[in-house]
């Protein structure tokens, strides 16, 4: 066995001191047959060095105030004139295109020089009926083999090549089929790409098989304009994206660049939390780390 030092950063709520939390862990540390050296700076950041019984290092724990809250848009590629909206908002964005619309090589230059982050928004099969259009020509289906999934995502790679994560459009049938998921998860690692899972059925297998497969993952916390025909509802759900953010260090959201509802609050209330200490990041900042698989 090979015993590995990790750093990491961790994030507590405001209303929890770090006293309390050095009590805590002090207890946990004891519980576990661990050695805790620890201490708060002026500014109530606890540092926290565990070691092993014999003394050898184990891990640092650094605690932050700091929340974090990402927002990635879908579906962008149909109209440069929401996509330009999209890409001015005030704050770190991730941008998910989808391949072969009618301008999704100009959104996707259009979001690297705003300083956005691009992801491919991935067309998977779901219950409904699809239109004959380019877009659904790559749409990741269930019983594919390996070479047509490789093919279906080497071309969304080639029309949107500045792309560093995927999540899934629309997809209620192919995430939730463990096989079709893993045989993704296995063309996408050569990649170094992240994966977003969308979250648009209960049953998704997607994130499951990105963990497994060793990919940096994450998933969806929030739908802002689930109804996007309801300003306040969309109020509402921006109102939790940073509630939870606060309450877990840090939280997702997905909207729609086709709903104005969603633009008009993200303009107004975005300002509004980074005032009130929000740091907005891009999706992929929020990715946990690929599973280590030992050799």
């Amino acid at each position: 066995m090979r015993w590995t030092f990790v750093e990491r950063g961790f994030w507590h709520p405001p209303r929890r001191s770090a006293r309390t939390l050095r009590v805590r862990l002090a207890a946990w540390a004891e519980t576990h047959g661990l050695l805790l050296r620890a201490a708060t700076t002026p500014e109530g950041v606890l540092t926290a060095d565990l070691a092993l019984a014999d003394g050898r290092p184990f891990a640092r724990l650094r605690s932050r105030r700091q929340c974090f809250a990402a927002i990635c848009i879908d579906d962008l590629g149909f109209s440069l004139q929401t996509a330009r909206r999209v890409v001015a908002l005030p704050c770190r964005l991730t941008c998910a295109i989808i391949p072969f619309t009618p301008h999704a090589r100009a959104v996707a230059g259009l979001a690297a020089a705003h300083g956005k982050e691009v992801f491919i928004h991935m067309p998977m099969s779901s219950p409904f009926r699809v239109p004959e259009v380019p877009e659904y020509a790559i749409m990741l289906r269930p019983g594919m083999d390996r070479a047509t999934i490789t093919s279906c995502l080497d071309r969304a790679f080639q029309e949107v090549p500045n792309a560093v994560g995927l999540n899934n459009h629309e997809g209620s049938l192919a995430t939730e089929d463990p096989t079709l998921m893993a045989l993704v998860m296995e063309v996408l690692k050569p990649r170094n790409v992240v994966f977003l899972d969308s979250g648009t059925t209960e049953k998704t297998v997607a994130w499951m098989a990105a963990r497994d497969g060793g990919l940096r993952w994450m998933r969806r916390n929030v739908f802002l304009d689930a109804d996007p025909r309801s300003l306040q509802a969309t109020e509402d759900e921006f109102a939790r994206l940073i509630r939870l953010a606060r309450a877990r260090g840090q939280a997702l959201a997905i909207g729609h660049h086709q709903f104005p509802t969603t633009l008009d609050v993200l303009e107004r209330r975005i300002p509004e939390a980074q005032k009130q200490g929000v740091e907005f990041v891009f999706a992929s900042a929020l990715a946990r780390p690929a599973t280590v698989t030992a050799p």
